[in-house]
């Protein structure tokens, strides 16, 4: 198990100097006993295609079993994330009954960025059925973010 985890690691060292995409192998449970606490800022599409963004518990969220979960790790200092905020939502947007897209700050929930070991921001986790499924480091297009939403769909 710890091998398991060093190569995880050394991925994710990896992809964040080099800006790819990394589709786990491993899953890694998520809505447990131990799951972190913070807050998820859901985007939500209204009829009228404007956007909401809501404030809502991070376990409830991400505990969910019917569709993925993009999570978009940020923080407000962070030009690059702010830069994809709009990328974010086009995405939101293109899957707004197929999945959940949200920003967790990860200096108002650092438990959140702990439990996930985010280490540069922006970077970007999907899960499906409360598992990992792929993870991204840095900016990229709206292309590649949908792109990663739909790799284990």
């Amino acid at each position: 198990m710890q091998s398991i985890f060093v190569l995880f690691a050394f991925c994710i060292l990896l992809g964040s100097s080099t800006g790819s995409t990394i589709v786990t192998q491993e899953t890694v449970p998520v809505a447990s006993a131990t799951s972190p606490t913070g807050t998820f800022k859901l985007i939500t599409v209204n009829r009228d295609s404007s956007v909401t963004e809501t404030g809502t518990d991070f376990s409830t969220v991400v505990s969910n079993d019917t569709v993925p979960v993009l999570i978009h790790f940020s923080a407000e200092w962070a030009a690059p994330c702010k830069t994809m905020h709009p990328v974010l939502v086009e995405t939101a947007k293109k899957f707004s009954k197929r999945a959940f897209v949200g920003t967790v700050d990860i200096e108002e929930s650092p438990e959140v960025g702990a439990y996930y070991m985010i280490r540069s921001v922006p970077t970007f986790v999907v899960l499906v059925k409360g598992r990992e499924v792929a993870r991204s480091v840095g900016m990229m297009t709206q292309k590649k973010l949908a792109g990663l939403v739909e790799i284990k769909r």
